[in-house]
């Protein structure tokens, strides 16, 4: 705020005469400022359907021009040749983690971070998308979004509007793992806005015409991520590393299926939230500009005497056998790309409860990084892709290694050749050299002071914390952790998980293009 300020109107303080002008508008400023502008000509897109020309892929023997030759003599040019020197970062400073209980048994985790009037609370549940019957692929993100739209005695326009006079936020969201309602609310109007939280909680309304509403959006999202590379190949490597069955063999989306989708009911609706929105599921997490003592009274005066239904607790079944390794090319075509997808993955023997600090170090040097091998191979000594990425998955259970590459189209089979490569090179003869682990090493050190500036980033380690079942000091003792690692140490962690050898890709292209640069990896080819 203070730099916008700083370059627009040579004043770093211009936010606080924008707050004065917003709270000076009258209504007749704001009519004759929409008829000024929205009176003008506007600009019209007129999109047809039908195929798309034939992509001409560029030159690759093209000649780059010189960018340095090419600046006008008045230009210097940074000196590149001597990085700047690095200061000695600050110290980490985490919040305490304090907790209580109500009386129902649902345990609340306090941290306090006082920089600003602001508290956050978070309504955590053990549900998620992975809680999706297989058949119900879709109801729990569908859910969330009719939650939010209307309660027994407010409907969406009364809780928008109580919102904004409150300055507060109400959003809900879900990993594959847990499902959450969260409210940001300025502390002198927390107790009015908490009311807000635990109605939409506690008596949501699913109205029908909410309900259809929501669902033809949510059918609009599914439809537009399917016409992407994306979505089609996420839920096509979950589903074959884990299983379709498999709580986690579905996209991490939560979108669903259509065909799901379309027959859900509000009925179906409220049959999810009350099987997995419920107080035996729940934790209460709060950060910001409060105490223990004040918040606690609060959250029991509205969330202390909720009951769960008669049912007992549900369960997701994390038992179902994954399926053995079947490493593969699952081919789906898409006409005319000029790129291809490329999604690689496998299953780890670790789960996400276990220390993984040193394995996801060894991914930050295999792929996880800008600086990493695979992303340095295909992104700067070979320019196929804009950019790739590797990850070891953030499930409380059992984790998968990842990896994702959008490639030009002819050069799909050979980044696929590359990609196993580089992995074989790390595992085997080429570990992490020694500028790979400083720079790991000091990375990993030099950010964290930075990563909880925001309540946001505060609440979600209070979460992982508890969630993950760590030691509430886990992040302070990180920087000790990080500097105590091996070279050695990183290698193993790994060659234990990372097996080249079980990965199955997937390649979201044009088949007719791809199917012929496959033929001598060695793979089978499924093509779909």
């Amino acid at each position: 705020m203070l730099g916008s300020g700083a370059v627009y109107a040579n004043d770093p303080g211009f936010y606080k005469k924008e707050l004065n002008e917003v709270a000076a508008a009258t209504p007749a400023q704001v009519r004759d400022v929409a008829q000024k502008w929205l009176s003008r000509p506007a600009l019209t897109i007129i999109t047809q359907p039908g195929d798309r020309d034939p992509y001409i892929e560029a030159n690759p023997n093209a000649v780059r021009p010189a960018a340095a030759a090419a600046l006008p003599p008045s230009v210097v040019s940074a000196d590149r040749a001597t990085p700047p020197a690095v200061t000695a970062s600050s110290a980490l400073a985490f919040p305490a983690i304090e907790r209580a209980t109500l009386k129902n048994g649902i345990p609340i985790y306090f941290a306090r971070r006082a920089t600003v009037p602001v508290v956050q609370v978070s309504l955590s549940f053990d549900a998620g998308f992975a809680s999706d019957a297989k058949t119900k692929l879709g109801a729990q993100s569908l859910m969330l979004a009719v939650l939010q739209q209307g309660t027994t005695t407010r409907n969406a326009q009364k809780i928008a509007e109580e919102s904004e006079a409150l300055g507060a936020q109400i959003s809900a969201g879900a990993s594959l793992d847990s499902t959450a309602l969260t409210l940001t609310a300025l502390t002198p109007n927390l107790a009015a806005s908490l009311d807000l939280l635990a109605d939409v909680t506690l008596h949501p309304a699913f109205a029908t015409a909410e309900v259809a509403r929501l669902r033809a959006q949510q059918l609009a999202e599914i439809d537009a991520a399917n016409k992407g590379p994306s979505e089609p190949a996420r839920r096509a490597i979950a589903a074959a590393v884990y299983g379709p069955d498999h709580p986690y063999g579905r996209s991490a989306s939560g979108l669903g299926s259509a065909d799901v989708v379309k027959a859900l009911s509000a009925t179906d609706l409220r049959t999810t939230y009350q099987t997995w929105l419920r107080p035996d599921t729940a934790k209460i997490f709060v950060v910001g500009d409060t105490d223990l003592a004040t918040i606690t009274p609060q959250l029991e005066a509205r969330f202390g005497n909720w009951k769960a239904l008669e049912s007992s607790m549900p369960l997701k079944d994390f038992t179902i056998s994954t399926p053995a390794p079947q490493p593969r090319i699952i081919l789906i075509n898409r006409p005319n790309a000029p790129q291809s997808y490329i999604v690689a993955g496998h299953l780890l023997t670790a789960k996400g409860r276990d220390d993984l600090v040193t394995l996801r170090a060894a991914n930050d040097v295999l792929g996880g990084a800008f600086l990493s091998r695979i992303n340095a191979d295909l992104r700067e000594a070979k320019s196929w892709s804009y950019g790739t990425r590797s990850g070891i998955s953030d499930n409380l259970n059992q984790i998968a290694f990842t990896d994702v590459a959008e490639v030009q189209a002819d050069k799909t089979g050979e980044s696929i050749k590359a990609i196993l490569a580089d992995i074989r090179t790390f595992l085997g003869p080429k570990g992490t050299t020694p500028d790979e682990l400083d720079r790991t090493i000091n990375g990993s050190v030099r950010e964290l002071p930075g990563r909880f500036e925001t309540a946001d980033a505060v609440m979600g380690a209070v979460q992982s914390i508890v969630n993950f079942g760590r030691p509430d000091d886990y992040y302070t003792k990180l920087p000790a952790k990080y500097q105590a690692m091996t070279a050695a140490q990183i290698d193993a962690a790994a060659r234990a998980q990372i097996d080249p050898a079980k990965l199955v890709f997937v390649v979201v292209g044009e088949a007719a293009k791809v199917r012929p640069q496959l033929a001598g990896l060695g793979l089978a080819v499924e093509e779909r």
